[in-house]
C-alpha cells in the first residue's frame, strides 16, 4: 500500500498552483511507494512574516491540519506544506515528525535556475526520507555536511542546492543508508524521484517538461516557475511578430522620444 502524502499550499502561491500540482502529481506515475495528493479545500494563508522560530511556523501548520482533519477534508501518512514565508536559519525546508514545510522564499531572486518546480521536487524528496526514517524506524537518515551533489547534502552554502538539483544524484553512502534503514523498495522510489530523467526535455513530445510548457506555459529551460513579469510575458510573443513590424515600432518610438 502506498504512503499517502498530502501537499498543502500554506501561502497564496506566487506561481501557477496548477502547474505545480501537475509537476508533483507526475511523481505518482514514476514510483509505487508514495501517492501524492492535494486536499480538496484550500487553507487560509499563513500570516506573511518571517518565522525565526520554527516552533511558531509548525504550530500554525498543525492548527491548519487539525482543522482540515476535523472536517474530514484531508488524510495522509505525511503532510507537506509549501509556503512563501521565510524560515529561521535561512532554511529551505524542515521536518517535524510526519510533517514538513518547504519555503519558496528567495528561490526566484537568488537561486533560480533550476526552476521552482524542480527545487520543490528535490526538497519534497529529501523531506520524505527524513520524515519516514524519523517516524517509522529507529535510525534517522539525516543530511551530511559534505557537498557531493547529493539529495541529502545539507547545503550550508545555499547555492550548492543548485548543483544538487541539477545532478539529481544520491551518493553511495546515502543510497546504502536509505536502503538499509528504509528498505530496498523505498530506496528505489527515492532514487527515481531524485533523478531528472522522468522530467524529460521541453522539446520531447509527451514528456513532463513538454506538457508543462504546452499546457501551463512554463518552459523549464528558461522560466523560473514563478509568475512572469510584464516584460517576460511580452518577450514570449516577440518571436511571432515580423521583424519589419518590430523595426517600424522601434523607429516610431525613437522618433517620438527625439521630437518631444
Amino acid at each position: 500500500m502506498r504512503k499517502k502524502v498530502a501537499v498543502l499550499f500554506l501561502s497564496e502561491p506566487t506561481f501557477d498552483r496548477y502547474a505545480c500540482e501537475f509537476m508533483i502529481l507526475n511523481l505518482n506515475k514514476i514510483q509505487s511507494c508514495f501517492e501524492f495528493e492535494f486536499p480538496e479545500f484550500r487553507t487560509s494563508p499563513l500570516p506573511s512574516t518571517d518565522y525565526s522560530r520554527l516552533e511558531d511556523l509548525f504550530s500554525k501548520f498543525h492548527e491548519t491540519l487539525e482543522d482540515l482533519q476535523r472536517r474530514g477534508k484531508t488524510r495522509g501518512d505525511y503532510y507537506v506544506g509549501i509556503t512563501s514565508v521565510g524560515m529561521g536559519e535561512n532554511l529551505f525546508w524542515y521536518v517535524e515528525k510526519n510533517t514538513a514545510i518547504i519555503t519558496t522564499d528567495t528561490w526566484e531572486k537568488l537561486f533560480s535556475p533550476p526552476s521552482l518546480f524542480e527545487y520543490l521536487i528535490h526538497s519534497l524528496t529529501g523531506a520524505l526520507v527524513q520524515m519516514i526514517s524519523g517516524t517509522e524506524t529507529t535510525r534517522f537518515v539525516g543530511s551530511h555536511r559534505e557537498t557531493r551533489g547529493c539529495l541529502m547534502d545539507y547545503t550550508l552554502f545555499k547555492k550548492d542546492d543548485k548543483v544538487d538539483i541539477s545532478l539529481g544524484y544520491v551518493c553511495d553512502e546515502c543510497k546504502s543508508q536509505i536502503n538499509n534503514v528504509l528498505g530496498k523498495d523505498l530506496a528505489l522510489c527515492i532514487e527515481k524521484m531524485s533523478s531528472r530523467d522522468w522530467i524529460g526535455e521541453v522539446e520531447q513530445t509527451g514528456s513532463v517538461a513538454y506538457s508543462l510548457k504546452n499546457f501551463f506555459k512554463v518552459d523549464l529551460n528558461k522560466d523560473t516557475g514563478f509568475y512572469k513579469t510584464f516584460w517576460e510575458r511580452a518577450k514570449e510573443y516577440l518571436p511571432e511578430v515580423p521583424k519589419e513590424a518590430i523595426l517600424i515600432i522601434a523607429t516610431a518610438v525613437i522618433t517620438y522620444l527625439l521630437t518631444r
